[in-house]
């Protein structure tokens, strides 16, 4: 780093930039936040939209149509069969679980005494091109904790970057 005339002001910064072989940047030159989320989904014919910001699945919808706050009047997201197996799926196939976290970068006054409290931000742990599914279907109070009830995972085939996918087993238990 030394020889590109790198200025740092965190050694863990340039540790990882160190051990980087390809870093992504958008048409600027900006680097990207890894912080993905999913706007638009196709299922079953129809397109819908998926509404919201960052890992929250609190905030947003799903809903019919191809713009977000544009609904059709077709089925509602949360009852269309077509939305509910695919992010069903898409779930079973995931091993990245959402975590309500404290946020160490924002602190709010406590209204019953005289101290400032953690926020909280809701954050994923694993894949980060697997989490906006994941959020997408918590939206519509689809969780992995829920599934695993009577779907279980049997057998699992890692990611391999020559084959470009991952393989999951689920056997159905009632």
């Amino acid at each position: 780093m030394v020889e590109e005339n790198v200025l740092m002001r965190k050694i863990a910064a340039i540790e990882t930039l160190g051990s980087a072989s390809i870093i992504c940047t958008d048409k600027t030159g900006t680097l990207t936040e890894g912080k993905m989320t999913l706007v638009a989904m196709y299922a079953g014919a129809t397109d819908y939209a998926v509404t919201g910001k960052g890992f929250d699945p609190t905030v947003g919808d799903i809903t019919v149509g191809t713009t977000p706050g544009t609904n059709t009047g077709g089925d509602n997201s949360k009852e269309a069969a077509s939305v509910l197996a695919t992010l069903g799926s898409a779930v079973l196939c995931s091993n990245t679980t959402l975590e309500l976290v404290e946020d160490e970068n924002d602190k709010n006054p406590d209204p019953e005494n005289d101290k400032w409290v953690q926020a909280k931000k809701w954050a994923p742990r694993g894949n980060s091109s697997e989490a906006p599914l994941v959020v997408a279907a918590a939206k519509i109070d689809i969780k992995l904790d829920q599934l695993e009830k009577t779907l279980i995972r049997v057998s699992q085939i890692p990611f391999i970057s020559s084959r470009k996918m991952m393989v999951t087993v689920t056997e159905t238990t009632g």
